[in-house]
């Protein structure tokens, strides 16, 4: 895994726009724009020299927030995400936490195994995305940690931090 920089980014955006839908990503110029903001940081793995994999990290005051993950198309199912995410977790250190989908389907559902296979715990607090983009519409998900506890207000306490620091809306 290796620090990607905005030279990597059209690659970035190419997984980026073929692993989430349109509402659950910038437009490409604001996502380019987060290479500008010290706190964002994009770890990623690349095989021939192509990118095949990222995971895009806020390293906040209190945790770190990862924003996307994906692998390409041709390189899923074979571990690699698992492999990544225990590298960024366990060399990083510190507090983790993501947004997932409600478990309403069985591909939230086992996005959710994944995630708790790698070490996070799912909390069933309301949660909303802020749209992330003009145009966009905000998203009903869930919080995930790589930390067991979290009562009610250390929730909204870090709903908070993610509503002042990544979406801007507080």
């Amino acid at each position: 895994m290796e620090l990607l920089t905005v030279a990597d980014f059209e690659e970035i955006y190419e997984i980026l726009e073929n692993s989430f839908p349109e509402n659950e990503r910038r437009g490409k110029e604001r996502q380019r724009a987060l290479f500008s903001d010290g706190r964002y940081r994009v770890y990623g793995k690349k095989e021939d020299g192509r990118l095949v994999a990222f995971i895009a990290v806020w390293e906040l005051s209190k945790v770190n927030f990862i924003e996307h993950f994906a692998v390409s198309p041709s390189h899923r199912g074979k571990g690699m995400g698992r492999e990544l995410l225990l590298e960024l977790t366990g060399g990083m250190g510190g507090r983790f936490c993501l947004e997932v989908e409600p478990p309403d389907c069985d591909i939230a559902k086992r996005r959710i195994a994944f995630y708790e296979r790698c070490g996070f715990f799912f909390h069933g607090y309301d949660y909303t995305q802020p749209p992330m983009d003009i145009g966009r519409e905000a998203i009903p998900l869930r919080i995930m940690t790589s930390f067991p506890s979290l009562s009610e207000n250390d929730f909204k306490a870090l709903r908070d931090l993610l509503y002042r620091e990544i979406y801007k809306v507080i």
